[in-house]
């Protein structure tokens, strides 16, 4: 079974609300500002760097510079480093992209639609996955890749 969330852009950041309409966290980008991208989740702010072929695979810090979270875009990884690490495996088809837990189970399903004046996000994601912060830069990482369409 998977839950909707909703995705809501706000002066060019992003908002994710869980199905009960609470707000998980926010993608803070820096087009109109000139800041660094970042990740919000309560009151924890973590930055964002891109590294590797065209600063596709992305970095996640905290604010004492420990990684957090690291994916691997040549071979659609991502490395969770919380209590414990955590692999998971991601896939692009057409406009929609699955991510996986390391047992090959979908965990999260991102799809997106084109209106005239926007791009409507749409995310799924199943009920016993919690991880804000991997669902969170699976976001940023899907925003990334398709606003270039």
């Amino acid at each position: 079974m998977m839950k909707n969330f909703t995705i809501r852009e706000y002066r060019g950041s992003f908002c994710l609300f869980d199905d009960n309409g609470k707000l998980v966290g926010e993608i803070l980008h820096g087009y109109f500002i000139n800041l660094k991208e970042k990740i919000k989740i309560d009151k924890e702010v973590y930055k964002i760097k891109y590294t590797g072929f065209l600063w596709q695979d992305m970095n996640v810090f905290d604010k004492d510079n420990k990684l957090f979270l690291r994916s691997d875009s040549s071979k659609g990884r991502i490395f969770y480093y919380g209590n414990y690490t955590e692999i998971y495996t991601y896939k692009y088809k057409d406009y929609k992209a699955y991510l996986y837990d390391n047992n090959d189970n979908l965990v999260l399903l991102l799809d997106h639609k084109k209106s005239f004046f926007e791009i409507i996000y749409k995310m799924e994601v199943g009920d016993n996955f919690n991880s804000d912060m991997v669902i969170l830069s699976f976001l940023n990482l899907y925003i990334r890749n398709s606003s270039g369409e």
